[in-house]
Order: C-alpha cells, then structure tokens, then sequence
C-alpha cells in the first residue's frame, strides 16, 4: 500500500499547483520533489533483471564511449540506503560489477507525470554536499513504471567503465523471498557481515583462518601485478535471492565481488538451512546445502558441506579480521 499512499499524495501536491502561473510556491514545489522522489526509489528498491532492447536510446544522446570491451546491464540491485549494485557482461560473455550510490533528479516538478533521472555515482562519492552531475558514472533516464515492470534508457557518464554506450532495457523485478520462518532472525539475515574466520575441516582436520587462503589463491596473480589485494571478505544476503561475497581492502572499498542464488530448502521446516547456486541454470536440488548455527544482531556463524569438505564460517557485524600477505 506504501507506494499507492506515496502516488495519491503527489497527486494532491501536483493539484495544488496552478499549472498557467509559473511562479510556483518553493515550498509546495519542494515538497512535491520530496514525494516524487521517494515514491521513484520506493518503487525501485529490490532486483531487477534487465533485457535490452535497443541501441541507442529514446533521449537520443550522442554519449557514447570506445573503450577495450562493450557492457550491458545484466541484473542490478537497488538498496533502501540509496546503494546500489549493476551486474554487467561485455561482448565476450564476461561478468562484472559496478557498485555505488544512487540520487534521483527532477529537471521540474511543475508538470505532472515528469520522470527522474536516477544519477549513478561512486560508492564514496559525498551526496551530502552539492551533487555535481558531471561526476556520475552514469543515469537512468526516461524511467517508465509498465505493467511488466520498468522501462528505461542507460546513458554512460564521466568514467572509465565498460558501461560505455546508451542502451534501452526492460526489466522486470525479482520476487520478494518469504521469510516469516525465520521470525526475529529475519532482520539480521539481511545485515552487513564481515568474515571473520573460516575453518575448513578436511578428514578430520581443522584449517583455520582459511578466508586468507581463499584471497591468495584467488587473487594470486595480482601480487606480481599492479592490481589491488583484498584485506578481507564480507557476505550481503538480500531479500530478492542475491548472494554477495564481497573482497575488501583495509579502507573497506570493493575490489571485486562474486554472486550467488539463494533460497530456504523446503526439506527444512525450521527455516534454518537454505541452498546455495552460483549458476542461474543449475537446479536447485544440487546447490551447496548451508545450515545456520547462530544469527543474532552481532554474530552468524553458518555450516556449508560440500565434497566430502566442512566449511564452518564466523562473521560479525563490526569486528573485521584483515589479512596480511
């Protein structure tokens, strides 16, 4: 009912305007921005996956960009706390992310019915002072609420990121998973871990601190290279099936991230174990098995057993446990 509530009371703001006088009252103006925009980030909150359409877009912007490889949207995630994460793939069929912060515009909200934009900017990119468009990544444009979904145009901005050319993608929006099992313990599902240790078993034999080994071994090349090292590694759970392990550095920026699927395993009444995919089209009856021992507000620990080995992950909330090579 929330964003039907958020519509009826911009459409009363917008019957206050006198549509013939262009000197329209700040206030009720501001007050309408306000409305528009939180019922444009209300809407987009959760994940959508996104379909292009066509290239180019219906703004017709010439802003287009040649760099190494061409990237389209494949997924992305928008976050209630104004962050947001683009899945992309290139021409090659290659995978990546773009992470950061999003903040709606309206050019004018005299006119009823005028569609935002939704600039893209780096994760510490300071919204709190005056927001120079210019330095965004990139924008949604043209943004159209559809009985499938959304409709929009990408338009590329002021960086260096494959998202290069001006596309216009549908998208329709993942569902909601359900979890009234889960009771108190919902909430902390969904919040910011940071992995503190990982204790691999393998015949009997513990290895702790294993997270540190995980980073070597994937980022093994980069410690004869130029490319950054992550200091540790954090796991987001999301409502809509998304799974983020997230490497870090010691300024707690993301060097890369790895996605996976999630969802409760019905053979589990208690809803504390859940299965695990990291490919789209595997089924689910043979996705990784995780069982949660603990979560509360500060600690989950979880249990995943896979070839013949026992993963025991640790994570905190606020406690970080950086690696140092």
């Amino acid at each position: 009912m929330k964003p039907i509530l958020i519509s009826l009371m911009a459409l009363m703001l917008l019957g206050c305007l006198d549509k013939k006088n262009t000197a329209v009252d700040p206030l009720v103006e501001k007050q309408l921005f306000l409305e528009l925009q939180l019922q444009a980030e209300v809407q987009l909150v959760g994940k959508w996956k996104v379909r292009k359409k066509t290239s180019g877009s219906r703004s017709n912007s010439t802003q287009s960009k040649s760099f190494l490889a061409n990237c389209s949207i494949e997924n992305f995630e928008m976050f209630g706390n104004q962050n947001f994460i683009i899945k992309t793939v290139d021409d090659n069929g290659n995978f990546n992310f773009v992470t950061g912060q999003y903040y709606s515009y309206f050019e004018s909200v005299v006119i009823q019915g005028k569609i935002p934009r939704i600039y893209l900017f780096a994760a510490d990119y300071d919204l709190k002072d005056t927001v120079d468009f210019e330095a965004a990544l990139g924008s949604i444009e043209n943004l159209a609420f559809t009985s499938d979904g959304i409709e929009f145009d990408y338009i590329p901005g002021n960086s260096d990121l494959c998202l290069n050319a001006p596309y216009t993608y549908e998208a329709a929006k993942e569902e909601k998973l359900d979890v009234d099992g889960l009771g108190e313990q919902a909430t902390n599902l969904f919040l910011d871990w940071n992995l503190k240790n990982l204790v691999v078993t393998v015949n009997g034999s513990e290895l702790s601190n294993f997270q540190c080994e995980i980073i070597a071994q994937s980022f093994e090349n980069c410690f004869d290279e130029s490319c950054a090292i992550p200091s540790y590694i954090s796991l987001s759970i999301t409502e809509y099936g998304s799974y983020y392990w997230k490497y870090r550095d010691v300024n707690n920026s993301i060097v890369s991230i790895e996605d996976a699927f999630w969802k409760f395993d019905e053979r589990d009444p208690t809803a504390q174990t859940f299965l695990i995919k990291y490919d789209a089209l595997k089924p689910w009856d043979l996705g990784n098995i995780i069982k949660i021992i603990r979560l509360d507000s500060a600690t989950m620990e979880l249990l995943e057993t896979r070839d013949s080995l026992e993963y025991r992950y640790l994570f905190t909330i606020n406690d970080v446990e950086n690696c140092t090579f």
